[in-house]
């Protein structure tokens, strides 16, 4: 089967399909399935680790005493 085929019956672009394959192309199954499970933490946190950052160094100025 071609190429084409497979992205026509999938109804995919060929741009999505060629990004897909250079993002997880050379991956195992099991990297994959660990990508995805880590992707879906990740959004269940809410906060990207420079939000937490930026939010703690916040924190952190309103309660340093002044001087």
């Amino acid at each position: 089967m071609k190429v084409k085929e497979v992205y026509r019956r999938h109804d995919i672009s060929a741009a999505i399909y060629f990004d897909w394959r250079s993002r997880y192309g050379g991956m195992s199954a099991q990297a994959l399935h660990r990508l995805k499970e880590l992707e879906g933490d990740l959004s269940q946190c809410g906060q990207t680790p420079a939000e937490s950052a930026r939010e703690n160094s916040a924190l952190k100025a309103l309660t340093e005493p002044k001087t």
